[in-house]
């Protein structure tokens, strides 16, 4: 399927979310911080980004913007999964750039499904951008 690096400072969320993506077939690699998915990012070449935003060294926030911004990484689909559930937060996420925003807690299955689809989405744009 995909790779997906997952970026979150709470272990019981990376285990619960690396398990249900390794179930559904993805290759899962796991961080704890911004700067830890930057500094890693290249190894890992990720398909699919699931960040939080509340995290020690860089926020989610400040990696978006850094993923965003560099050639390298700025069409990496990525999802924000984050207790934030106030609707500023939530228009805030997803003015940043994102695909989707996710409020802990979450159906492990509704997020399989929502990744499935933006991977499908990626693949079709793609396809559609080579043919052109």
């Amino acid at each position: 399927m995909a790779k997906i690096l997952i970026v979150d400072d709470n272990i019981n969320i990376k285990n619960l979310l690396e398990y249900n993506l390794n179930k559904a077939g993805h290759e899962v690699f796991t961080v704890a911080n911004g700067q830890s998915a930057l500094d890693n990012i290249e190894n890992f070449q990720p398909e699919l980004i699931l960040t939080d935003l509340d995290m020690p060294e860089m926020n989610g926030y400040n990696l978006i913007e850094k993923l965003l911004s560099d050639q390298e990484t700025k069409d990496i689909p990525i999802i924000i999964i984050t207790c934030k559930s106030q609707q500023d937060d939530i228009q805030k996420g997803l003015e940043s750039g994102v695909r989707a925003y996710l409020v802990k807690p979450f159906d492990p299955n509704q997020l399989v499904k929502k990744i499935g689809e933006i991977l499908k989405n990626e693949k079709d744009r793609k396809k559609n951008i080579n043919h052109r």
